[in-house]
């Protein structure tokens, strides 16, 4: 924990001044790694979030994908039964 500190700069005499607000830094360890606790937990739940949502978006394009397929495969079985039908062959 003291190297973290250092690491951080937050050193013994800052830890022991008081804040701005009058109240002293005691049990500042304690509420950093409360802090980094919490923002590793915020962040697990943020990927999370994210293997979600890419999960859903690869879904939904997967989707668009097979209903731009079956679209085109019946345009192209509209159009062949059109210039197959007795009618277009004999208005050429």
């Amino acid at each position: 924990m003291k190297q973290l500190c250092g690491e951080l700069g937050i050193s013994k005499s800052m830890q022991d001044a008081p804040h701005q607000d009058g109240k002293s830094h005691e049990g500042g360890s304690e509420n950093l790694v409360s802090g980094l606790q919490r923002l590793l937990a915020e962040s697990k739940e943020r990927d999370r979030d994210n293997v979600n949502l890419h999960n859903s978006i690869n879904g939904l394009i997967a989707a668009m994908n097979e209903d731009m397929r079956k679209n085109a495969e019946m345009r192209s079985a509209y159009s062949q039964s059109f210039c197959l039908s007795p009618f277009w062959a004999s208005a050429n």
